[in-house]
């Protein structure tokens, strides 16, 4: 799990998060300090939650626009989940 918690974040970007279920939070901060774009697998691995969750939150969070997704270039493509800026 991250070290990283929403009183770290600027208060109009915890106001958002706040919103949203608490799974989508920590799936943020998951992504918000990672070097880099991060798999479902990855996350749910890193934050312990069940994939299905993983995937819920980061449609929350890119309704949100607070994620955005790019295609891995691989063989299936999988997405990778990034924070958007």
């Amino acid at each position: 799990m991250t070290s990283a918690v929403l009183s770290d974040l600027p208060p109009e970007l915890r106001e958002r998060l706040v919103e949203l279920p608490r799974t989508a939070a920590l799936v943020y901060l998951e992504l918000h300090a990672a070097s880099g774009e991060r798999t479902v697998r990855q996350l749910a691995r890193q934050s312990g939650l069940p994939q299905r969750s993983v995937r819920r939150a980061l449609r929350r969070l890119d309704e949100a626009n607070l994620a955005t997704s790019s295609p891995r270039r691989t063989d299936p493509p999988v997405p990778e989940w990034s924070v958007t800026e």
